[in-house]
């Protein structure tokens, strides 16, 4: 990702760092300092699919967000909010397609109950049946034998 798309607006540009600080140097007083973990996250690249400006990826059967996230940066709350509860059933199916997860279009609570219900944009493995839980609020932890879920990452 270039600086310029990132917000900065330098036409010579000199990277250094020392002790975990990227010095970014510019023209005149635009130079900045910048923590070198708050770089890398700027830049960190999405070893999945990248949907809705998320990092998505598909779950096995029965394993929650928490663990798909554990080695990608961690849990993203767009799980939640882009295709979860307080999400939408096309931002569901977006992710899901793009996923090449399951067939059809995923409704609301069409199956979400016994611990599901917290699971947000699922595909349940047996019929391979999208279907995304509102009935309460979707979290990183929710996991149901039967079901994999659509995560949102950090990278």
């Amino acid at each position: 990702m270039s600086l310029q798309r990132m917000g900065f607006k330098m036409k010579k540009i000199i990277l250094f760092c020392v002790v975990n600080i990227l010095f970014i140097i510019g023209t005149s007083s635009e130079a900045q300092i910048i923590p070198v973990a708050l770089w890398n996250k700027k830049v960190a690249t999405c070893g999945g699919v990248k949907v809705g400006g998320y990092c998505w990826y598909y779950g096995n059967d029965g394993q929650s967000c928490a663990t798909v996230c554990s080695a990608r940066g961690g849990y993203n709350s767009a799980t939640q909010s882009y295709a979860g509860n307080t999400g939408t059933n096309a931002n569901c199916n977006t992710v899901l397609t793009a996923l090449a997860a399951g067939g059809g279009t995923s409704t609301a609570d069409s199956m979400c109950n016994a611990g599901l219900e917290y699971a947000g944009c699922v595909i349940e493995v047996t019929f391979v049946l999208r279907g995304r839980c509102t009935n309460a609020a979707t979290n990183a932890s929710a996991a149901v034998a039967g079901y994999r879920r659509a995560c949102a990452c950090n990278n």
